[in-house]
């Protein structure tokens, strides 16, 4: 049994870090990974409101980030701050996924408001990731689980990802 190297992102992308190979076809070693990590963390610190942070979730996933911004709540009549954690996930055979997690936004009832400054949101840091990752989209899944990833700079593969079923932003 197989399984996708990668989750299926929050983001319209697999934003991944880690992926590169050297000449001798092997793996980038741990201290350029880190590198590589940091360089992604530097970057997102460009984004107003954007504070970093280093907290584990699990084994596997750590938050990053977290982006804030305040919201009025017309039904309750109060401000909320919303917040959008950004987090690294390691792949499950190689790198590792940069995503947001919105679980926090599950308990509010969304107004449109809302939603498009959520949007705005996401689409800064999508701009961000863009820059600083390697943007992958699966093209496929197999039925044991194996799923194949392409640079999503690749027009073709943006088509075969829609075609396939799995959804772009």
């Amino acid at each position: 049994m197989s399984t996708a190297n990668f989750s299926r992102p929050e983001l319209s992308r697999v934003y991944a870090v880690g992926m590169e190979i050297d000449e001798q076809d092997e793996f980038i070693a741990q201290d350029e990974f880190d590198m590589e990590l940091e360089n992604v963390k530097e970057a997102l610190m460009s984004i107003k409101n954007y504070h970093e942070s280093d907290k584990y979730i699990d084994r596997n996933s750590q938050s990053i980030g977290e982006l804030y911004f305040d919201y009025f709540d017309k039904d309750y009549r109060q401000w909320d701050t919303i917040t959008i954690y950004v987090t690294v996930t390691n792949g499950y055979y190689q790198g590792a996924m940069i995503d947001v997690d919105l679980s926090e936004l599950e308990s509010i009832e969304p107004t449109k408001t809302l939603l498009k400054e959520i949007e705005k949101k996401l689409h800064r840091i999508e701009q961000v990731l863009a820059k600083n990752t390697t943007a992958l989209v699966r093209v496929a899944t197999f039925s044991n689980g194996e799923a194949v990833y392409e640079k999503a700079e690749n027009k073709r593969s943006l088509l075969k990802s829609i075609a396939n079923g799995y959804t772009l932003a």
